[in-house]
């Protein structure tokens, strides 16, 4: 009897550290109105609209796949184009709408910049709407059918796709990923990082 207590005691602590461990090593694919990552709505000026997209890897990544189409509340208006890649911060394959992978090149963690993407209002009739979801869904070949991020060997995991918004109305219902924190860095760190 103390021979199978002492067994299960071992698989249940072995469980709760794996869940624990996994728990930990959660991917991000999200989207922000802001490079700081504070706001999740992209605000409409001089008839463009700007989403940042950013991974969080806190276990580590080589590449990431997704897509994020244009959504019906801006397609359905016509007189606003894109969404448009700029600046990728990284290598990529395929198109944003229809999606697209990004090769890191390396094994990242933290805040990993993407790239930002960007809607124009062509005509300038203020084709933009309030609280228009802008959504991360994964991309039509990722193994898992989910969003996906590879880890430090390529393998495939699956991430989580935190949807951003375009808004021309402050108070809308999108979310900023909670439980990561923003890294803290001092003026001395910025600084090393050019001193290299």
């Amino acid at each position: 009897m103390d021979r199978l207590m002492i067994v299960a005691i071992s698989v249940l602590t072995c469980s709760l550290l794996n869940t624990s461990k996994s728990a930990s090593q959660t991917d991000v694919i999200a989207l922000f109105g802001d490079t700081l990552r504070t706001d999740c709505i992209g605000y409409p000026a001089n008839d463009v609209a700007t989403l940042y997209m950013f991974h969080y890897s806190s276990s580590g990544a080589t590449g990431s796949q997704f897509r994020s189409p244009m959504p019906e509340c801006l397609s359905r208006i016509g007189e606003v184009a894109g969404p448009y890649l700029e600046q990728p911060g990284f290598p990529s394959t395929g198109y944003l709408s229809s999606g697209i992978a990004f090769q890191y090149g390396a094994c990242l963690s933290g805040w990993i910049y993407l790239g930002k993407l960007v809607y124009i209002d062509i005509i300038g009739l203020g084709g933009f709407n309030a609280c228009c979801e802008q959504a991360v869904l994964a991309h039509p070949a990722a193994s898992t059918g989910e969003v996906e991020a590879f880890d430090c060997e390529g393998v495939p995991k699956i991430a989580s796709g935190v949807s951003g918004m375009t808004s021309t109305i402050s108070g809308c219902a999108c979310s900023i990923p909670t439980g990561i924190l923003n890294e803290t860095t001092t003026w001395g760190k910025i600084k090393d990082l050019y001193s290299e």
